[in-house]
């Protein structure tokens, strides 16, 4: 009895292992799948954003980050092969992330906005005041030469102005946190990125912006007669008469129609 016992309670135990084994198996299935459609999500909100703002992108993922004081630099695993140049903007659905600073055959370095040494050009999205967000050695992101006697407000929207010819015109860099007088006539502004710098895992990189079809200038057309707009707006009216009636000057007169003479007679 005893023996059947001991039997019965290692094969229990046996049982349970297995499906511990099992469970811990499922479970890091269930995190795979998770993480994937997580990566899904994600992409598919790159795609939309990149269909509504630019006209042709690059998905990359981030391999990793220097992360020093003195440098923020993310490694993508994009690079010359793939069509990637210098100076390349790099953005997510979020926001603006940086821009291309070394491209290799198989990978690339990218540099944050939040980098001392970063530099975007900046619209506020109301006032529609322009400026320029650089970063700092601590990481932060300020706008800069915004002059004091304007009114900036706490919780507006920062844009890209694409004044820098980097990064297109309107996508987000961030919101106003707090606005302070500088120590000149400028504000001393926080601005808190719209992208989350350090928690990136897929990127776009912008390798094409579609230029607007340019407008047709009315200046620029070629100068047209008087008479021919006259002509327009009065259509019924004789080519020769808008003439006549453009230039101002009265129509010739018209000649008199001789009369037979009466017949001599023989």
């Amino acid at each position: 009895m005893v023996w059947s016992d001991y039997l019965y309670l290692r094969g229990v135990q046996g049982e349970n292992h297995a499906l511990k084994e099992e469970l811990g198996r499922l479970r890091i299935e269930q995190e795979q799948l998770r993480e994937d459609a997580n990566q899904g999500r994600r992409l598919q909100a790159l795609l939309a954003f990149k269909q509504e703002f630019i006209s042709q992108t690059l998905a990359a993922q981030v391999l990793g980050s220097s992360g020093s004081d003195r440098s923020r630099i993310l490694y993508l695993d994009k690079g010359t092969n793939d069509g990637v140049k210098e100076d390349m903007a790099v953005i997510t659905s979020e926001g603006v992330v940086g821009k291309v600073l070394r491209a290799d055959r198989n990978s690339s370095q990218v540099l944050a906005i939040n980098d001392a040494t970063s530099g975007v050009g900046a619209v506020l999205d109301r006032s529609r005041l322009q400026g320029v967000v650089k970063g700092t050695d601590a990481g932060e992101l300020r706008l800069h030469y915004l002059m004091m006697d304007e009114k900036v407000e706490v919780g507006e929207r920062v844009l890209t102005s694409g004044g820098d010819r980097i990064y297109p015109k309107g996508l987000p860099v961030g919101t106003v946190t707090e606005v302070r007088p500088g120590s000149d006539l400028f504000f001393n502004i926080r601005v808190r990125p719209a992208a989350q710098l350090n928690r990136l895992e897929e990127v776009l990189i912008v390798t094409r912006v579609a230029e607007p079809a340019p407008q047709a200038d009315v200046a620029e057309a070629p100068p047209r007669r008087a008479a021919e707009i006259l002509a327009q707006r009065l259509p019924g009216l004789p080519p020769k008469a808008a003439d006549a009636g453009a230039t101002g000057a009265p129509p010739p007169p018209a000649r008199a129609t001789p009369e037979p003479s009466p017949e001599t007679p023989r």
